[in-house]
């Protein structure tokens, strides 16, 4: 009985993993500033991004950097239609990985983006988990720079 419930746990899992690896490929990975030059060439298409986020009343957008959010620049930015499911407190304001739908002729609040992402999915920050480590060797006494141990490297 263990067996069996171990296979059908692993299989389940092998599935699950088959099935986002097929999704992530068949998304075609992106540069903001390609997707912002020639919006034409990637409408309707599934692709996968990174940019700065935020998440605000008539403001959701995909920032090329933090900065182009803090000077106003929308234009090096895309309207992002974040889904609901997802909590928005964990990704806002910080650098994510977005996989959804590029739509070049919606131009989100205002026509003031350079298009829009539907069908958001995926939003991770990726660093997140750097941060932690990081963090981590802090709190040490020694860390790890280049297979040289120095005292309190970070």
């Amino acid at each position: 009985m263990r067996v069996l419930m171990a296979m059908l746990v692993a299989g389940t899992a092998g599935a699950t993993a088959v099935s986002c690896l097929a999704a992530s490929q068949s998304a075609e990975s992106v540069s903001m500033v390609q997707l912002i030059a020639t919006p034409e060439k990637f409408d309707g298409k599934a692709i996968q991004v990174v940019g700065f986020l935020r998440l605000e009343f008539e403001g959701n957008a995909l920032y090329l950097h933090r900065e182009d959010y803090d000077h106003g620049i929308y234009r090096n930015a895309l309207w992002i239609e974040f889904p609901h499911d997802q909590d928005g407190d964990k990704v806002n304001g910080r650098y994510v990985f977005v996989q959804g739908t590029f739509r070049a002729k919606l131009h989100g609040h205002m026509d003031l983006f350079s298009g829009t992402i539907s069908d958001a999915a995926s939003l991770f920050a990726p660093h997140l988990e750097r941060r932690d480590h990081l963090a981590r060797i802090r709190e040490t006494d020694y860390c790890e720079y280049r297979d040289v141990y120095l005292p309190r490297c970070i």
